[in-house]
């Protein structure tokens, strides 16, 4: 895949050395609206290939149940792998109930260091191919 950047107004995104990074920006509370527009922004930047995920959740201020509910029962991310990078109470917390509640059928958990999660996917994205 090439280089592609996008942003819509809840996140943005890069797809770079075949890893698909989605940062959400400052101040932005996870609601229904929030986590339908992200994943629909994911699945046509990704036109059908699979790749690695690294979702950063660090900047979510607040996150309702409908947000919440949307991200874990969502499967159609087409990902051979996720790494969620969180820290601090809100985004722990997204990320524990995403765990937790979706299990995910592909390679999924939560970082704190950014290091750590593209070295997990990486090592996983490789041992899957």
């Amino acid at each position: 895949m090439n280089t592609i950047k996008y942003e819509n107004e809840f996140a943005t995104f890069e797809i770079r050395n075949d890893i698909l990074y989605t940062e959400f920006k400052d101040q932005v509370s996870l609601t229904l609206v929030v986590a339908r527009q992200v994943v629909a922004d994911q699945v046509i930047l990704l036109n059908g290939k699979s790749c690695p995920v690294l979702l950063d959740m660090r900047k979510l201020v607040d996150s309702e149940k409908g947000g919440r509910d949307f991200l874990a029962s969502t499967t159609s991310i087409p990902a051979d792998a996720m790494a969620l990078l969180a820290e601090g109470k809100i985004s722990l917390a997204i990320s524990e109930f995403y765990l937790k509640v979706s299990k995910p059928a592909v390679p999924t958990a939560i970082f704190r260091s950014k290091t750590a999660a593209l070295h997990y996917l990486k090592k996983t994205h490789n041992n899957i191919l």
